[in-house]
């Protein structure tokens, strides 16, 4: 069943764009609905319909523990009211109506990847259930490529030069985007680059998210926002990336490439071009999205955090926040007991 409440999708995108964020748009909520939304309910809050300033797209789902999140959730890396910067204090006003007012029954609000430097839900207050570093490579203050480079450590430019002129020098190496002619040949290609990168091993194989990841894809594409990247030795694809440009910023989203090429740092090089590319293109900002992977620490500017937040609306909801707490220390225990074992003894 499509996604047809709240605003029209172009209003709805507008305010996405004066948001910054890709995972507000209507195109992305859309598709979401598309692929996740069977047997929920889209409670979708604006405080205009018919020219809204404000966009909370609210969905419920849980018999025993009904929960309100935001539409999109799971596959977004970032998610909030769709709303400019300045309207912030009104959709935390918004939500708190909706609530108090009984419109959204929920026995937990959870607020999934919220930017931590933009704490518009703190007045309804909550509880910190998971907290991820969003790496990010700050571009608008370098007027040029050389100019980047200068930016960064002399092992890190030094690299960046001698793998990408290494490789070239070696071989028959094109860089190429995925066009309406090519999309559906590039995006089976993308799904089996990033499962020999992750041997099989990635919730993007999964069915329901691989073909939610296509979907967008392709709508991407009709909005202009797609950039499906390939670096190609002799015309064959040895690496990819999955980004999207939107509001100035350019989001990493997927990447695959063949193992077999490791030793000649495919992965890297293309990297290299894509923020080049994004730099060049006036782009303000790289995102390389949630996740501590090593080599977005390497090329990061800043690393901000992203976090949610459990609002628990009754006594249900708050046993259900207690025992998500519980959960998440267990895991970070164990993943300290991990880290702890696999250190080298003579670190220790």
């Amino acid at each position: 069943m499509p996604l047809t409440a709240g605003p029209s999708p172009a209003a709805w995108n507008r305010l996405a764009h004066d948001a910054g964020n890709l995972f507000a748009t209507h195109t992305w909520a859309s598709c979401w609905w598309d692929f996740y939304g069977d047997g929920a309910q889209a409670d979708v809050l604006c405080d205009d319909l018919a020219d809204p300033t404000v966009v909370l797209p609210l969905v419920v789902t849980g018999r025993v523990v009904r929960q309100a999140r935001f539409i999109g959730h799971g596959p977004a890396d970032q998610l909030g009211p769709v709303c400019a910067p300045e309207h912030r204090p009104r959709a935390q006003a918004l939500l708190r109506e909706a609530l108090e007012g009984g419109r959204v029954r929920a026995d937990v609000v959870l607020l999934q990847d919220m930017p931590l430097d933009e704490p518009w839900w703190q007045p309804l207050g909550g509880r910190q259930v998971s907290s991820e570093v969003s790496p990010v490579v700050d571009l608008v203050e370098h007027d040029d490529w050389e100019s980047f480079l200068a930016s960064r450590s002399r092992n890190l430019r030094a690299q960046m030069r001698r793998k990408t002129a290494k490789l070239e020098d070696a071989h028959d190496v094109t860089y190429r985007l995925a066009t309406a002619e090519t999309i559906e040949a590039d995006l089976a290609t993308l799904f089996d680059l990033h499962a020999r990168r992750w041997e099989g091993e990635s919730p993007l194989l999964d069915e329901r998210q691989g073909g939610f990841t296509a979907a967008f894809a392709r709508a991407a594409l009709a909005q202009g926002w797609l950039r499906l990247w390939f670096l190609e030795i002799a015309g064959r694809p040895v690496a990819t990336a999955l980004v999207f440009e939107f509001a100035g910023a350019s989001y990493c989203y997927q990447l695959g490439r063949d193992p077999d090429h490791d030793h000649e740092s495919v992965g890297f090089v293309l990297m290299v071009r894509i923020i080049r590319a994004a730099l060049e293109s006036g782009l303000r900002e790289f995102r390389f999205l949630r996740g501590d992977e090593g080599y977005k620490g390497r090329f990061a500017t800043r690393e901000p955090m992203i976090e949610s937040i459990a609002h628990a609306r009754t006594a249900r909801g708050r046993v259900a926040v207690r025992a998500a707490l519980v959960r998440r220390h267990h895991r970070e225990v164990a993943a300290e007991e991990r880290a702890a074992v696999s250190e080298p003894a003579a670190a220790r």
